[in-house]
């Protein structure tokens, strides 16, 4: 589960080559051993990490009957499914027949000892082994999820036997923290392509007679409701739910989040399946090719270059909303202290002048957009992105705003667009950046049509400045100049990853390609989640430990003796770890606490105060920080993190891209030799808000690039 680099490990996912096959397509995985086991890669949404497992099939075939049911009535399946004790479905959808009837086919796993199979009209039912449900075409993926719903789905009965009451294909879990009312947020779990996935997903209340209904906790498709609440799938107006991907806050929290869920889902697979695997489900370890932890580029770039600038701030129309935006982000500009520190002064109207204007606009279509030129450079705001900064305005600088901050941002590059010259970069990453050329790739074709793909390239010079080439690459049609060429050269190895592709760099005759992936780092989840428990609240404790862990420390007598005197006065000789808390009112970045509570946790293994965001503690989280390159069966990944510890939660994964050197005999030599001048490309601060960016930097100029010429097609025609 840790992908070593010195003493720095970190969880991710990658990929084994099984019985000289290599899955294309890998997250986090379980491995399988055997012909019949194939790798299986889990991501929720995003998410990585090494499982290896091997099945038993002796072990499956004692304690699981595997049916596969074929029906021209698919209600009847719900009824066939109480009467069968089914434990856990799976949806294997249509089948046209000769005469073109449809025929909806189901896989079931039932208990070995249940009683006979009861004949069923108009129900097909063929018994399976494990073996022969893998030569039918039944992926392990599909066993694997079948183990996992009837975990999660299924409930004991009062008569001590196991049922799956309305057993639903889909697998919908709630968490705690589920919105209720109206909607019903859900974490849907599913396998495809080896990848473990958890999406959340929104149901809105409906009065139908059917629809999903919460049953422990799950939703299930209920073919009545019984006096509960239906739901339907659906997105609820003006409400979005994500569930978040990580808190370490305390271990409510902790199992509240996609991290949490997945360290549940493969913690109960081991402990409620032990007797199903050779080998049980358990984390691997994948080495670092290269990790650091950059620092982030200072903001005071950006600042130098709006040094004693003047904001213009333009009205696109004379309506209401757009006049008293632009009249109220003036007004804040003139209070800003920040902007008067940096000597910027503010002016607004109807019309664009010369030097750096700020234009108003109802949203991104407004037809009153106005491009600008090098002399009059416009940043766009919209009404749609921007109202609430005015309805929430609490007389912050309006600098304080995060998304105001990163609209300067834009303005500065949209000038350095413009004038195609760099400004912001420093001197040092202007020559990282002039060490490669930068190629996009957009598919201007319906999904039907031949692609046509609008290729776009930039180059930077020594001295920072931008040239921008552009062309028209269709695959039917020759490759007559060298930008073309090299089009159809990243176009061709794509192949089956053209969706993923996000772009290409080029460093003399060597092509390197970017693409995403489904693969995610994850931190230490069962670590994690051990010191949870240790530091819980709610843990109780002795007056005595206490005391006898204060007389134990090696520190000075002073601060020892009233800390002794302290756990003395405590009124109980029993209490919670929160009630001693509330009673010491402890300052925990002390020395004398810190030292205190690593010697009272060493001595009865719990925690007054969780510690785990201290760097003893960065095993745990190598793959959340900093920058990494690894290499997965042949193939190379790089992941960009967060550039300082989290404060207590993280609401998104980080993922891996994939990076491939075209043609090459010497992949990882090459991707090795670019490397350290292309992660300087990742480190700057002004693409992403006081973040790494996850390419480099230069993309950014081309998509400002693409959007301007939008823009600007559309102002021809109107």
């Amino acid at each position: 589960m840790y992908i070593r680099h010195g003493h720095e490990f970190s969880s991710y996912i990658g990929f084994r080559q099984l019985n000289n096959t290599m899955w294309s397509n890998p997250c986090l995985f379980l491995y399988s051993k055997g012909p019949v086991s194939r790798a299986f890669t889990v991501q929720f949404n995003f998410q990585p990490l090494d499982l290896d497992y091997e099945f038993d099939k002796v072990g499956f075939n004692q304690r699981i009957r595997l049916v596969i049911v074929e029906t021209m009535h698919p209600e009847k399946i719900a009824p066939w499914s109480e009467q069968n004790t089914v434990l856990a479905i799976k949806n294997l959808g249509k089948q046209i027949l000769a005469d073109d009837k449809i025929s909806f086919r189901y896989l079931a796993s039932l208990p070995k000892n249940a009683t006979p199979l009861l004949a069923f009209k108009e129900l097909k039912q063929t018994v399976l082994t494990f073996d022969q449900a893998i030569t039918a075409g039944i992926t392990t993926d599909m066993l694997l999820m079948l183990l996992i719903k009837q975990m999660k789905q299924g409930q004991v009965d009062v008569d001590g036997g196991y049922k799956n009451n309305c057993a639903t294909s889909d697998l919908y879990l709630v968490p705690k923290w589920s919105a209720k009312g109206n909607f019903q947020v859900a974490v849907k779990v599913d396998i495809k392509n080896h990848v473990l996935q958890l999406h959340t997903k929104t149901f809105k209340k409906t009065l139908e007679k059917r629809g999903f209904g919460l049953v422990g906790s799950c939703l299930k498709w209920l073919p009545k409701s019984n006096g509960q609440p239906l739901f339907k799938t659906g997105g609820v107006k003006n409400h979005r739910h994500l569930t978040p991907f990580l808190s370490v806050e305390e271990l409510d929290q902790f199992e509240k989040t996609k991290i949490g869920m997945m360290n549940d889902l493969i913690m109960g697979l081991s402990e409620q399946f032990s007797e199903y695997f050779k080998i049980l489900p358990t984390p691997c370890e994948v080495p670092l090719i290269h990790y650091q932890r950059p620092k982030l580029s200072s903001a005071d770039q950006v600042w130098q270059v709006l040094r004693e600038n003047q904001l213009h701030f333009v009205a696109s129309s004379e309506q209401p909303d757009i006049l008293k935006m632009t009249r109220f982000l003036q007004e804040k500009a003139d209070k800003s202290a920040k902007l008067k520190e940096l000597k910027i002064s503010s002016t607004a109207g109807l019309q664009p002048v010369d030097g750096l204007n700020i234009q108003v606009v109802a949203d991104i279509d407004d037809r009153h957009y106005i491009c600008g030129s090098d002399e009059r450079v416009i940043q766009h705001l919209t009404l749609t992105n921007f109202s609430q900064l005015m309805l929430n305005d609490k007389q912050d600088d309006l600098l304080a705003d995060k998304s105001f901050q990163m609209m300067l941002y834009q303005l500065v590059i949209k000038r350095e667009v413009m004038t195609a010259q760099l400004q912001i970069p420093s001197e040092a990453e202007i020559s990282a950046a002039s060490q490669f050329q930068y190629l996009l790739l957009d598919n201007l074709a319906d999904k039907k049509e031949e692609p046509c793909l609008q290729v776009t390239r930039l180059t930077i010079s020594a001295a920072g400045k931008l040239a921008f080439e552009k062309a028209i690459f269709r695959e039917s049609e020759a490759a007559n100049t060298e930008l073309l060429k090299t089009a159809r050269q990243i176009w061709e190895s794509a192949k089956h990853r053209r969706s993923d592709l996000v772009g290409a760099i080029q460093r003399r005759e060597t092509l390197f390609t970017i693409y995403g992936t489904d693969l995610i780092t994850v931190p230490d989840m069962p670590k994690l989640k051990a010191h949870l428990v240790a530091g819980e609240g709610e843990n109780r404790v002795l007056r005595r430990d206490l005391i006898n862990s204060a007389q134990t420390m090696l520190t000075d007598k002073s601060g020892q003796e009233q800390l002794i005197q302290k756990l003395k006065n405590l009124d109980q000789t029993t209490m919670t770890v929160q009630q001693v808390k509330q009673a010491l009112k402890p300052r925990w970045k002390a020395g004398i606490m810190r030292e205190y509570n690593n010697q009272f946790f060493k001595d009865t293994g719990v925690w007054l105060h969780i510690p785990i965001r201290q760097r003893r503690f960065d095993a745990y989280w190598a793959g959340l920080y900093g920058m990494g390159l690894l290499e997965l069966q042949g193939r190379y990944y790089y992941f960009v993190g967060n550039h300082q510890l989290i404060k207590k939660k993280q609401a998104r994964a980080i993922p891996l891209k994939q990076i491939e050197a075209l043609d090459s005999s010497q992949p990882r030599t090459d991707i090795q030799t670019i490397f350290q001048a292309f992660e300087s490309l990742l480190q700057v601060n002004f693409v992403r808000f006081k973040q790494y960016t996850v390419v480099p930097f230069p993309f950014k100029y081309i998509r400002e690039y693409l959007d301007l010429e939008r823009h600007r097609e559309q102002e021809k025609t109107q």
